[in-house]
């Protein structure tokens, strides 16, 4: 947990280890499991758009391997040479619950906007969380 060596820990640095046990608990398979499974494909595959102004990368997580490399070793916040990611959840048109908490303790989404993107009608709307 004490990424910078300091002997302390920060509260950035707690809220990020809490964020990793959080995600643990979405992951429950071990690596030996996963590698058992991994050519096992998603009922509904995930879209990354990542891009800029230059260029456009596509990449598909059609399997739990793929979401479990993505959601752990991809940091938000991290200087890539995209300016934008876009992530779409609902390739059979409708959500999966699971893969939406995991971006969701990834990202640091609101609970209420969760709430919101697994409800399956809702109007679209802006909230503002302080």
């Amino acid at each position: 947990l004490d990424s910078d060596k300091s002997r302390d820990i920060s509260f950035a640095e707690f809220e990020d280890g809490m964020r990793l046990l959080m995600m643990q608990q979405l992951f429950p398979l071990t690596d030996s499991e996963i590698s058992d499974i991994s050519n096992t494909s998603y009922a509904s595959p995930i879209d990354v758009i990542e891009y800029d102004a230059l260029r456009i990368v596509r990449q598909t997580l059609a399997s739990e391997l793929q979401m479990r490399e993505f959601m752990f070793n991809s940091t938000c916040g991290d200087s890539r040479w995209y300016k934008c990611r876009w992530i779409d959840t609902c390739n059979s048109g409708k959500p999966q619950a699971l893969s939406l908490k995991r971006l969701a303790v990834k990202y640091k989404l609101h609970p209420l906007s969760l709430e919101d993107a697994l409800q399956a009608k809702h109007k679209a709307k802006v909230d503002t969380y302080a």
